[in-house]
């Protein structure tokens, strides 16, 4: 019998961590929307709309002139967001979803990208671990199986600030 287990943590990352994954977010951001252009160019010229892959090598000659904030952030944020595109675009060709739309920063559900590649945990102590991103760093984290956290830290749980408690 196999078991499988999962564990929920929860981010607290110092305010140089915070804006590393937000420069993140916004890369991701800004790349789906650039290859969303793309796939919008080609569908008005009727020809066929680009993959993943094919805005991927696309956006690698375009950002080495056009994007030189790009070293800051993590190269998963591209790559993340054209696959998100791809699948989008796939989900409107069967007619599962509308024509995927442009991304805002004002948008909360907009505003998330995913971290792939080499993510690393190291246990801190008993109650408290850390996270290692790419590009981001260190960033603390608090975890499902942490007995509790130290009182400075705590904040009402989402499920609590629901319920009013």
């Amino acid at each position: 019998m196999r078991v499988i287990q999962a564990f929920r943590f929860e981010l607290d990352p110092s305010r140089e961590a915070r804006i590393a994954l937000a420069k993140h977010v916004g890369a991701a951001r800004f790349a789906y929307n650039w290859g969303l252009a793309r796939c919008l160019e080609a569908k008005e010229r009727g020809e066929r709309i680009p993959s993943a892959v094919d805005l991927h090598k696309d956006w690698n000659k375009w950002k080495r002139e056009n994007a030189p904030w790009w070293v800051e952030v993590s190269k998963c944020a591209p790559q993340e967001a054209f696959r998100d595109l791809e699948r989008a675009v796939r989900n409107w060709r069967e007619d599962r979803a509308n024509f995927p739309r442009f991304k805002r920063k004002k948008a909360l559900a907009d505003n998330k990208a995913r971290l792939t590649g080499h993510i690393r945990v190291t246990p801190r102590h008993v109650l408290a671990s850390a996270r290692s991103a790419p590009r981001s760093g260190r960033i603390n984290s608090w975890s499902s199986f942490s007995p509790r956290r130290p009182a400075s830290s705590r904040r009402p749980s989402p499920e609590r600030r629901i319920a009013g408690s």
